[in-house]
């Protein structure tokens, strides 16, 4: 038992993790203000405007993650060093729907007669979904295929 002690207390690596520890505590503690002051920020936004703004969603998402990688590797949890030593997560928050306010926007055109504007609506939606590469669109019915760009 006693070797073994003594293997553990020279070896370099436990004390090259204890480094890691001290360094990635101390930015967790400037990561916990700076979240903090970003979900108050955000908190003002909803409050104010009613909507939440996606860049600071985006941007707390990433520093949440973050912090539940310090706070792992700290407790022994995972060996995945944190920021600075890898890579930053990546942000998991998806940019709000803009297909809720086209399909309005179609459905108010539609309703008032405008079928020209209706059907350029789903056109410039199609559109972005290519640009973006999603097939999401590819299965649907159109009752005027001559109106579809070439």
């Amino acid at each position: 038992m006693d070797e073994k002690l003594k293997q553990n207390v020279t070896s370099g690596h436990i004390w090259l993790r204890l480094a890691y520890m001290l360094v990635s505590a101390l930015i967790l503690y400037v990561a916990l203000a700076v979240f903090w002051l970003v979900s108050l920020v955000q908190f003002l936004f909803v409050l104010i405007t009613g909507d939440r703004q996606f860049r600071l969603a985006q941007f707390n998402d990433i520093l949440s993650t973050y912090i539940a990688e310090c706070v792992r590797y700290i407790s022994f949890s995972s060996d995945h060093k944190p920021f600075p030593f890898s890579d930053l997560p990546e942000s998991t928050v998806v940019e709000p729907e803009q297909d809720a306010i086209d399909d309005e926007a179609i459905a108010q055109a539609a309703e008032s007669g405008d079928s020209a504007v209706a059907e350029a609506e789903v056109i410039e939606v199609e559109a972005e979904y290519v640009e973006e590469g999603t097939d999401e669109l590819a299965d649907t019915d159109r009752d005027d295929e001559s109106t579809r760009p070439a």
